[in-house]
């Protein structure tokens, strides 16, 4: 097998290249990340000597952004202290955008699917491996969680879809959005909502 960017171009943080893989969480805290060029910016990382070692003995840090703190959060409590010793399974999820572009990107979720919702709400029932959904069930797992057809649409947008087929990288960022979402809530929704076309689901 050859070389990959990320293989070329060592990093001291995880990458795509890395997952899937399970760790325990070691310690969370900050990092300045960047380089020379972009500037240094301070970044919330997650250690584990489960994450690949590097030349000086050193292992990968992996780098904590809002969504995926989200996740943790739901099953393991706002406090990074609570985290400790917990564990958690990093895997590639293709749908990921950036600058404008599907680019994929690291996600995490609970080992075994165990994360708790918030307080009087069920996670919705994911799909098991090879199982692709469609549009329809995609609108019945996010009604079963209380979330509005309009809600997982906005939350589908935001993360870069402009419509929705039948594939594994759509089930997937549905089933990430619907995660997402049930950390709060829903104000209300209507169980027998006709999705309309404010994107263009197909």
């Amino acid at each position: 097998m050859g070389l990959t960017m990320g293989k070329a171009f060592q990093s001291n943080f995880l990458s795509k290249d890395d997952c899937p893989t399970t760790a325990t969480i070691n310690k969370v805290d900050f990092e300045m990340v960047g380089g020379e060029d972009t500037g240094k910016e301070r970044k919330v990382v997650i250690h584990s000597t489960d994450f690949p070692m590097l030349p000086d003995n050193t292992h990968k840090m992996f780098i904590l952004n809002k969504s995926n703190w989200i996740n943790i959060e739901d099953a393991y409590g706002p406090d990074t202290d609570t985290w400790i010793g917990q564990r958690i399974e990093l895997y590639v999820d293709p749908s990921i955008m950036y600058g404008g572009k599907r680019v994929g990107g690291v996600r995490v979720r609970i080992p075994g699917g165990q994360a708790q919702a918030a307080p009087g709400f069920a996670l919705p029932p994911m799909a098991p491996v090879g199982k692709i959904w469609s549009w329809q069930q995609a609108c019945e797992a996010a009604v079963a969680a209380g979330i509005s057809i309009d809600q997982l649409k906005a939350e589908l947008k935001s993360m870069g879809l402009s419509g929705y087929v039948s594939t594994p990288a759509a089930t997937t960022a549905a089933q990430t959005a619907i995660a997402n979402l049930t950390v709060q809530p829903a104000a209300s929704f209507d169980a027998n909502a006709t999705p309309d076309d404010n994107i263009p689901f197909s």
